[in-house]
């Protein structure tokens, strides 16, 4: 439990959370912005899940001391 709550607190991981969290609304077609932003929530989406394919690769949990 402890090594869980050394995790939570680099920013990375609440950033890639979010990320997947949002990838996740916007594959189950949940979106949350208003219809005139459509447009930017696709772009954010794109971007989303390019940060989380990275962020599988470049993020190392283990590596914090």
């Amino acid at each position: 439990m402890q090594n869980i709550m050394l995790r939570l607190r680099d920013p990375k991981v609440w950033g890639l959370l979010f990320a997947f969290v949002k990838l996740l609304l916007g594959a189950l077609g949940l979106n949350i912005a208003p219809e005139q932003w459509a447009v930017y929530e696709t772009v954010f989406n794109s971007f989303c899940g390019l940060a989380v394919a990275l962020g599988i690769f470049v993020y190392n949990p283990k590596a914090i001391n």
